[in-house]
């Protein structure tokens, strides 16, 4: 989890991606890759602990029920002007 952890805390340091998160909301996706390695799935051993560092990086509170679930899924909606 340390190297995740790492690969996470670079991403936010990198200036264009601070400049996004600025002007957009970024709501991600986890998938095969940030488990661990490419292509692992249900055997991946460490996919709880890989799934909070997921949700640590994208700001979710301690509390959401989405840290509770199997799974990093979750519905958004957004409202755009005319």
């Amino acid at each position: 989890m340390k190297h995740l952890q790492a690969m996470y805390e670079a991403q936010n340091q990198d200036k264009g991606y601070q400049e996004l998160k600025k002007k957009t909301v970024v709501i991600g996706t986890w998938d095969d890759h940030e488990y661990g390695l490419t292509d692992c799935g249900v055997e991946f051993m460490a996919k709880k602990e890989s799934q909070q560092e997921f949700l640590n990086f994208m700001d979710v509170p301690s509390d959401s029920p989405r840290r509770m679930q199997e799974g990093e899924y979750a519905s958004h909606k957004f409202d755009f002007p005319e």
